[in-house]
C-alpha cells in the first residue's frame, strides 16, 4: 500500500469515528474505483454507508477480497441479527433532610432494681424527607429551558450541516465519485459490441463499471439510452463516451442520474472507429436496459 493511499485511508477512518460518513465516502469512493481489489479501502467504504443494502453488498465484496476479515464477517452477520431494546427507569433517591433541632440529653436514672427515667422526655427525630413536589411555576419554568436547549441545538447543529455539506461539494475528490473518470476504469467489465436495434439487459451494483463497444462513423450521431427497470426506478447510473485511446468524450453526471426518465447521452462522432461505452452504477442495484439509435441508415 502506497504511503498516499494510507493517509487517505487515515483521513477517512478519522471521518468515520467523527460520524462523519459523508465526508468519508467523499475520500472513499474515489479510492475504490481506483483500488477496485484493495479489501481495506472497500471495509472502511462499508463502515461510512447509512443504507443497509449497499453496506450489505460492500461487506460481501470485503469478504470476497479477504475471507479471513473477521471484522466483515461479524458486521455482516449482525445487520440480520435481532437487536433487543430495553428500557430502565431512573430513580433519583430522595435526600434525606434532617431536623436543625438540638438533640436534648435524656433525664435517665438507673437504680439496682429497675430502670426508670423520664424516657418519654426525649426528643423525636423529625420524620426524612422522601420527595419533593415542584410548584406549578417551577414546572413552568424548567419546561421552557428544555425548548429553549432543544431548539439551540437543532440550530447550531443545521449551521454545522450546511458547512459541512458546502466543503465536501466543492471537495475535487467528491467531484470525481460522482462523474465518470477521464478514461476508462481500471475495474471496467468488457461487455463486447452493440449495434442499433439491438438492445443489451444487465445488472449492474455501486462502483461498478461495464463497457459497451460501438462501430461509429464519421458525421454519425448516436443517442446511448439507458432505462432503469425493476425498483426503484430511479437508482442511479452514468454514462461516458470514450475515443479509441481510452479518453473520455462525453458524459452523464450525477444531476441526470436521479430520474426517473430513460437516460439519454448523445454523441456526433468526428472520426471513423471503434469507441467504448461505459455504464457506471451508483447504488447497491440496478437493472437496466441499454439501447442505441442512430442517424446513419445500418
Amino acid at each position: 500500500m502506497s504511503d498516499t493511499l494510507r493517509q487517505q485511508l487515515q483521513q477517512a477512518e478519522a471521518a468515520i469515528s467523527a460520524n462523519n460518513f459523508f465526508a468519508a465516502r467523499s475520500i472513499l469512493l474515489p479510492l475504490a474505483q481506483a483500488n477496485p481489489d484493495n479489501a481495506d479501502v472497500w471495509w472502511a467504504l462499508a463502515r461510512a454507508q447509512t443504507d443497509t443494502a449497499t453496506q450489505r453488498d460492500m461487506l460481501k465484496r470485503v469478504i470476497q477480497l479477504n475471507p479471513y476479515k473477521s471484522d466483515a464477517v461479524a458486521m455482516l452477520t449482525g445487520l440480520d441479527a435481532p437487536r433487543a431494546t430495553a428500557g430502565f427507569d431512573q430513580i433519583a433517591p430522595a435526600v434525606p433532610v434532617m431536623s436543625s433541632a438540638p438533640m436534648q440529653t435524656p433525664n435517665v436514672s438507673v437504680s439496682s432494681n429497675n430502670m426508670s427515667g423520664s424516657m418519654n422526655n426525649m426528643p423525636r427525630a423529625t420524620p426524612l424527607a422522601t420527595s419533593y413536589t415542584p410548584t406549578p411555576a417551577a414546572r413552568s419554568n424548567r419546561g421552557r429551558y428544555i425548548l429553549l436547549g432543544v431548539a439551540g441545538t437543532l440550530v447550531l447543529g443545521c449551521l454545522i450541516c450546511v458547512g459541512i455539506v458546502a466543503s465536501i461539494v466543492n471537495n475535487p475528490s467528491f467531484q470525481a465519485a460522482i462523474s465518470m473518470p477521464a478514461r476508462i476504469p481500471a475495474n471496467t467489465v468488457d461487455k463486447g459490441a452493440i449495434m442499433v436495434g439491438s438492445d443489451v439487459t444487465d445488472n449492474i451494483s455501486v462502483l461498478d463499471h461495464y463497457s459497451y463497444t460501438y462501430k461509429a462513423s464519421k458525421g454519425e450521431q448516436v443517442a446511448f439510452t439507458v432505462t432503469r427497470t425493476g425498483s426503484p426506478s430511479n437508482t442511479s447510473v452514468l454514462i461516458g463516451i470514450y475515443d479509441t485511446s481510452g479518453k473520455r468524450l462525453n458524459a452523464t453526471d450525477i444531476t441526470d442520474a436521479a430520474t426517473n426518465k430513460p437516460l439519454t447521452l448523445t454523441q456526433t462522432f468526428a472520426a471513423d472507429g471503434v469507441y467504448t461505452i461505459v455504464i457506471g452504477g451508483l447504488s447497491s442495484s440496478t437493472n437496466y436496459t441499454l439501447s442505441v439509435t442512430s442517424n446513419a441508415a445500418r
